[in-house]
């Protein structure tokens, strides 16, 4: 929707297509928001092997999408719709990256060839 509105060059539909797909996209992430905090209120609802605190540690993940679209949405529609498609670019890049968890994404970029230690390890 975003690309065919850019083709017709109307800035005005530009701005109601990024609109539209931030309201979608912060939705889904509030979706997964409330998901996240059912499951973490209820760990007896996972496999025995999911750590328990699991759900808790991704809802910021979920908070940051709703933030980040609804930010985004409102920089397109107020500023230009490219700012926001570039943010649009920019989630999935942030979700792929953390999809096993934003604590495990941290340990990783943290690792070093271990010859020298570091406080708090």
């Amino acid at each position: 929707m975003i690309a065919e509105t850019a083709r017709t060059g109307d800035l005005t539909d530009e701005r109601v297509a990024v609109a539209l797909y931030a309201v979608i996209g912060a939705l889904l992430c509030t979706a997964w928001l409330v998901f996240f905090a059912y499951l973490a209120r209820h760990p007896d609802l996972t496999h025995d092997e999911v750590d328990e605190l699991y759900f808790a540690r991704e809802r910021p993940r979920a908070l940051i999408g709703v933030v980040l679209y609804l930010a985004a949405g409102a920089a397109g529609v107020l500023v230009h719709p490219l700012v926001a498609s570039v943010v649009f670019l920019i989630l999935p890049v942030f979700y792929g990256l953390t999809s096993h968890g934003q604590h495990r994404w941290r340990r990783a970029l943290r690792i070093d060839d271990g010859a020298t230690p570091r406080a708090g390890r």
